[in-house]
């Protein structure tokens, strides 16, 4: 399992934050010990411990309205979100402007979908 093809921690928690609940094949499983705390990516299936959903582009993109895409920044390494108002009226540049910039396809895809959501 490729930790690049899932979203971050920071992510996954923004989603559980808005309240949007995915189901996911991978999850975030903390795992504690005497000398701290770390997340580690696991299968859903062999999951102990608290966990928090860690999903993949595909299963981000699947919540998605049809308007909604991403395109790669001007220096390529910046994920951005794009609307296309032809289907439906997408937001304005103003609130485009607040959506962050990710290097992680799938947390610039998380923040599309929270800030569709309205959330």
């Amino acid at each position: 399992m490729n930790p690049l093809n899932y979203a971050s921690l920071e992510a996954s928690k923004r989603l559980v934050a808005a309240g949007i609940v995915l189901e996911t094949e991978a999850v975030r499983e903390r795992h504690r010990w005497p000398g701290g705390e770390r997340w580690i990516l696991v299968s859903r299936g062999i999951a102990l411990n608290k966990t928090i959903p860690a999903p993949s582009m595909a299963e981000v993109w699947r919540e998605l309205p049809v308007y909604c895409g991403v395109v790669k920044g001007v220096d390529e390494s910046i994920a951005k979100i794009a609307f296309d108002p032809e289907p439906v009226p997408g937001p304005t540049l103003k609130e485009l402007a607040s959506i962050q910039r990710n290097t992680n396809p799938t947390d610039a895809l998380i923040d599309l979908l929270i800030f569709t959501k309205g959330l």
